[in-house]
């Protein structure tokens, strides 16, 4: 494979040979088949095709390419340029996210992963998009678990990377396993019923909705809660009344989360299988499923929302109906709010004290500094 070669030239050119982009492919997977094509490394060849500063192999090139570099590839490519938009997992924004993340962590989006099945049977091995997506943890085509790293070294897949230059990247990069020898992993027939579950999660994001009541809800919104409930799950160990709980406990126990990622991130594949087919099983028959999950964990509404940076409409009007909006602690009341309350109860003709406060507030007042001063400021 020719690199580390500059031709000035070539900025100027179109491409000489253009593959035709194939079913759900990647736009890393596309440019590194056009590069290969052109017998070149893919980093020379892109570097050799754009000029200083304006291309970089970013580790989430795929998310985070401009609109600009895009034009670039459709007037080299000859291809239109919503056919390469599509490729990038910016086409994701509004179904998976509301939007892609260029700069940073972007939840639902993983390293590369891959089914060693699909790219042994291939006639042109290419790595898909949905494989890069946090719900795809299975094969549906082959019924097995996908990987994410090089079975033989445990490295993360780096597709615009070759293996000593020269093998492509159906090769680990880094100890030149070929990827289309891994061992398939299927998926026990105890799981099909999971298995199952993580179809209708991908079918959701494909559709990019659910239908709740005969609402119909975005899927970026549905998918929001799902991290937060596996913190609960997992994290603070609220799993009474859900799906695989013995296997979920057992994960739980052994997990050490770091907190520097989303929990649900730092779970193997088949972690993950288990934990989103036990979340989205949580709104089967809904909301009676979700209604019996909190009422079996005594979660109250501030646990449920209190990570969650926005909160949309359908999971508010979910919550009113099976958790009481209550306040975990009285340090987050503020001195207006306790003043508005004592003058209501007054109005009421109801005795203001820490007692009916508690009550009112549904949340522990004795250790409450302003709940101590309230009864000392004139109201």
């Amino acid at each position: 494979m020719i690199k580390k070669v500059k031709n000035p030239a070539v900025t100027a050119s179109r491409f000489l040979l253009i593959p035709k982009p194939l079913p759900d492919e990647i736009l890393s997977s596309w440019l590194a088949r056009t590069a290969y094509a052109h017998l070149t490394h893919p980093k020379t060849f892109m570097n050799m095709h754009f000029s200083t500063g304006k291309f970089n192999w970013r580790p989430n090139f795929d998310a985070s390419v401009s609109d600009a570099i895009l034009h670039i590839i459709e007037q080299k490519s000859a291809l239109s340029f919503e056919t390469i938009y599509q490729m990038s997992l910016k086409s994701y924004e509004s179904y998976l996210q509301e939007s892609i993340i260029p700069d940073g962590l972007n939840t639902f989006i993983v390293p590369q992963r891959f089914c060693p099945v699909c790219l042994r049977e291939d006639h042109f091995p290419y790595y898909r998009k949905s494989w890069k997506v946090l719900f795809s943890t299975v094969c549906f085509k082959h019924h097995c678990y996908l990987y994410d790293r090089c079975p033989s070294c445990n490295t993360l897949l780096k597709i615009t990377h070759m293996y000593r230059n020269t093998l492509p990247y159906v090769f680990c990069h880094k100890c030149g396993f070929d990827l289309r020898k891994a061992r398939k992993l299927t998926v026990p027939k105890t799981f099909d019923l999971a298995f199952k579950r993580m179809h209708r999660i991908q079918s959701i994001r494909k559709r990019g909705y659910i239908v709740f009541n005969k609402i119909p809800i975005y899927s970026f919104l549905f998918f929001e809660v799902f991290v937060q409930l596996a913190k609960l799950i997992l994290v603070y160990k609220k799993n009474e009344s859900i799906d695989h709980q013995a296997k979920i406990k057992n994960i739980a126990k052994r997990t050490r989360f770091t907190k520097t990622q989303p929990v649900i991130r730092e779970l193997s594949i088949p972690q993950q299988v288990i934990i989103l087919s036990a979340i989205i099983e949580l709104f089967n028959h809904y909301p009676r499923n979700f209604d019996r999950f909190v009422k079996a964990n005594a979660l109250t509404h501030w646990l449920l929302t209190k990570e969650l940076k926005k909160r949309a409409f359908w999971y508010e009007k979910l919550l009113d109906k099976v958790a009481a909006q209550t306040c975990f602690t009285s340090d987050l009341l503020t001195l207006q709010e306790i003043q508005n309350a004592a003058k209501w109860l007054t109005i009421q003709g109801i005795i203001v004290n820490k007692i009916i406060l508690k009550k009112l507030f549904q949340c522990d007042f004795y250790h409450n500094k302003l709940g101590s001063n309230i009864f000392q400021t004139p109201l």
